[in-house]
């Protein structure tokens, strides 16, 4: 039988049972994303081990239902060393190691949101749309404060901070902008969500954020390699006094008023601010190269 591209084939023959088991989170469902999203910040918090994650993990991606022990004793006792067996293909949703003692790394490698709403009591939250296409550069850059502050020191409280810049209600999308006021009172509500999927955010504007560092996109039938926006300059000198980072580009644009005021810069829609910054970066790099030749 033909296996579907990005999928395990699991089969119980004595049972006639099949399934089609996801190799990594870019082919999980909605459902499969948060429950591994679920697991896997389990692990990474040290409440269950590596082994324990794969058992649960066949578990939910199968959505099987534990039950009370079969009355077929054969089956009961073969039932353990089948998981087991199932549970190894979850190898596959990280990075091979070398060692066994390196740390264990998530495979991230999709742009799609795999959460694209949440639905909470009678209210439906809505998250960005593939390739983060629909959101402001506000939101990008108070994102981008949260992820790294996160990264540096993990909190449950920042991960529903995160959630809650991005999932807004239909009528705050980017067509009326970015609902910053909103953020704190979504915060609460994020606390009262399912845990896999406000993590599940988080793996998302991870993976993402992989994707912004080496992405091309098409721009007028031309390729434009945004990769150039993380070239360092190639002079000597360099400040011991750390930056503000991607703020520093908001304050940018809006001394430039390009885009109007600093308001203005961060209700401005994420890609066309991209291809402004990608704009300035090369006509920087084109200028190093010309004083370069000059200097010939």
């Amino acid at each position: 039988m033909e296996v579907a591209e990005g999928y395990h084939l699991i089969e119980i023959p004595e049972r006639g049972i099949k399934w089609d088991m996801p190799q990594h989170l870019a082919y999980c469902d909605p459902r499969q994303f948060a429950e591994m999203a679920d697991l896997f910040f389990r692990y990474l918090n040290g409440s269950i081990s590596y082994e324990e994650l794969r058992y649960l993990a066949v578990y939910r991606l199968l959505n099987l239902k534990r039950t009370e022990e079969n009355k077929d004793e054969d089956l009961e006792t073969r039932k353990p060393g089948n998981i087991y067996q199932i549970s190894t293909y979850l190898d596959s949703f990280f990075q091979p190691r070398e060692k066994e003692s390196n740390p264990i790394v998530i495979r991230q490698e999709y742009v799609h949101n795999p959460i694209p709403e949440v639905r909470h009591k009678f209210q439906t939250f809505y998250g960005p749309g593939d390739h983060m296409e629909d959101i402001t550069f506000g939101q990008y850059v108070d994102a981008l404060n949260i992820f790294a502050t996160y990264n540096r020191e993990p909190s449950q409280q920042l991960l529903c901070n995160l959630w809650a810049i991005f999932y807004q209600g239909r009528k705050t999308k980017l067509v009326s902008g970015y609902d910053k006021k909103g953020v704190e009172r979504r915060t609460k509500i994020a606390r009262k969500i399912y845990w896999g999927k406000i993590f599940g955010f988080y793996l998302f504007f991870a993976s993402f954020q992989e994707y912004l560092a080496t992405a091309t996109v098409y721009w007028e039938g031309r390729e434009l390699d945004l990769s150039i926006l993380y070239i360092e300059p190639k002079d000597k000198f360099k400040s011991r006094i750390p930056g503000i980072g991607m703020k520093s580009t908001a304050f940018m644009l809006a001394e430039t008023s390009a885009f109007g005021n600093l308001n203005e810069v961060e209700q401005a829609p994420f890609w066309t601010i991209i291809l402004r910054m990608y704009d300035i970066k090369k006509r920087d790099l084109d200028n190093e190269a010309r004083e370069k030749q000059a200097k010939k």
